[in-house]
């Protein structure tokens, strides 16, 4: 089958999505450990944003590599887009939760019990503060490696879109 509906993108993407597969992966799971420690909507969201990017990055290998007919240059345009939206909210919303709780707001602290818990607890909060940075860190990564494919893939969409040629690889003819 011919796979002249694809969009031509650079071969360090390969390398790239997968990166992005084995992050989303591991926020998925920092932010699973989170959310047994402490549910706050943020970690939450990360966890949706892990999953949706595992999402769609599996519909990409799998509609590149065993089912051509479902690939779309369309759709993945629309999802690259979408998931560097979803990656910036994410990071930011675990970048603002992080400060609320540790970033001196007395307010928070003491709301939060942080300085009145036992050596133990405080253990567990020290634990909980590391997995929250690590997963800070790796969102902030993914939001950078999606802005980095998205461009690239926006770039192969348009040119796809003013070479003239339909989603299926025909070329479309003046009325």
């Amino acid at each position: 089958m011919s796979h002249d509906h694809h969009l031509q993108l650079p071969k360090f993407i390969w390398p790239i999505r997968i990166v992005q597969l084995v992050l989303s992966v591991i926020v998925l799971g920092l932010s699973a450990a989170n959310v047994d420690v402490a549910s706050f909507d943020a970690h939450a969201f990360a966890v949706f944003t892990s999953l949706f990017s595992i999402i769609i990055l599996t519909y990409y290998l799998v509609a590149v590599h065993a089912v051509p007919r479902a690939y779309h240059w369309m759709a993945i345009v629309a999802l690259e887009l979408l998931a560097v939206v979803f990656w910036l909210a994410t990071w930011a919303a675990l970048a603002g939760l992080y400060a609320d709780l540790v970033g001196g707001s007395r307010r928070s602290r003491n709301y939060y019990n942080i300085d009145r818990r036992s050596p133990e607890k405080r253990s567990i909060y020290s634990d909980y503060q590391g997995v929250f940075q690590a997963a800070i860190a790796f969102s902030v990564i993914q939001f950078v490696l999606f802005c980095v494919t998205a461009v690239f893939i926006g770039l192969a969409g348009w040119r796809r879109h003013s070479s003239g040629r339909s989603a299926r690889g025909a070329t479309t003819t003046p009325a």
